[in-house]
C-alpha cells in the first residue's frame, strides 16, 4: 500500500508535489509543537486562564490571516503563490519570542503571529487545492497527503521526545531544541515556493457575501 502511495506520489505535477512537501512542513511542526506549546505556556505562567487568553488571542489572528487578509490579496488581486512565503515567515519569527526570559507579553505575541500565519497558510493551501489539482488527480492527491498526514502524526511525538532529551542532556530548556528546530522546518520549504504557479484571485463581489 505505502509502494502504491509513492508510486501516487511520483505521478503527480511538481506544482502538486510542492504543495504537498509543504503541507507536510507545516503539519510535522503542528504535530511537534501544538500540545506542547501549552504545556510551555503554563509551566512558564501557572495560569490556566492564561492559557485560554493565549488561544483566543491564537484564534483572533486565525481569522485575520485567513479572512481580513485573504480578503485583501483577492480585492487587490495579489499573487496567492507567496501567501505560502508570507505565512512561513510569519510562523518562523513567532518563535524568536519564545527564546530567552518568556514574558507574558512574549507569549501573546506569539500566539498572535503563530495565528496568522496559520490563518495565511490555510487560504493559501485551500486556494491551490481548489485551482491548481486537476480532478483527474485530486483523488491520488488527497490519498497521498493523508498517508503523509498519519505518518506524521505517528513519528512527531517521538522526534518531539528525543528533542526534548537531547535539550536536557545538553543542559538546555527541555524545550529549547523544539523551538529552535520548528523555525529550521519552515525555512527548509523555502526552495519549494519557485514552483508553485503564480494565481491572482478575483476581487469578493458583493454577492459572494452569502456564502461565507
Amino acid at each position: 500500500m505505502l509502494r502504491t502511495t509513492i508510486d501516487k506520489f511520483h505521478a503527480l505535477r511538481p506544482p502538486v508535489k510542492a504543495m504537498a512537501y509543504l503541507h507536510w512542513i507545516y503539519g510535522t511542526v503542528g504535530a511537534l509543537t501544538s500540545t506542547f506549546i501549552q504545556i510551555f505556556l503554563y509551566k512558564e505562567f501557572h495560569s490556566l486562564a492564561f492559557n485560554v487568553i493565549g488561544l483566543m488571542v491564537y484564534f483572533v489572528g486565525c481569522a485575520i490571516g485567513f479572512s481580513a487578509i485573504g480578503a485583501l490579496i483577492a480585492q487587490y488581486r495579489g499573487n496567492m503563490k507567496w501567501g505560502y512565503l508570507g505565512a512561513f515567515v510569519i510562523l518562523c519569527i513567532s518563535f524568536f519570542f519564545l527564546f530567552g526570559n518568556v514574558s507574558m507579553h512574549d507569549a501573546l505575541t506569539f500566539m498572535f503571529l503563530n495565528g496568522i500565519g496559520l490563518g495565511r497558510y490555510w487560504v493559501t493551501h485551500h486556494t491551490f487545492e481548489l485551482t491548481e489539482t486537476k480532478n483527474e488527480e485530486r483523488e491520488d492527491y488527497s490519498s497521498v497527503l493523508s498517508t503523509g498526514d498519519q505518518i506524521i502524526e505517528l513519528v512527531a511525538p517521538a522526534l518531539a521526545t528525543i528533542l526534548f532529551f537531547l535539550s536536557i542532556h545538553f543542559g538546555w530548556d527541555t524545550f529549547t531544541l523544539l523551538f529552535i528546530g520548528s523555525p529550521l522546518l519552515y525555512l527548509s520549504g523555502l526552495p519549494l515556493f519557485r514552483v508553485v504557479r503564480d494565481y491572482h484571485p478575483h476581487p469578493i463581489e458583493r454577492a459572494d457575501v452569502r456564502h461565507f
